[in-house]
């Protein structure tokens, strides 16, 4: 099995999509993804930067 029938498979077994309209109405009714974790410095991160500027 494809990596595609597998993903048509899951879709339909776990979230009930058997179409791409399905898809398409569940992906805009999703409330989205807060991304914001993994844009933000870590503290130990900015530390460093700070540390670099200085030197430059």
């Amino acid at each position: 099995m494809d990596i595609v029938e597998r993903l048509k498979e899951v879709l339909k077994d776990d979230y009930g999509i058997n179409n791409q309209k399905e898809l398409e109405d569940a992906i805009s009714k999703s409330k989205g993804l807060d991304i914001g974790i993994f844009t933000q410095p870590l503290k130990n991160e900015a530390a460093i930067n700070k540390d670099e500027l200085k030197a430059s």
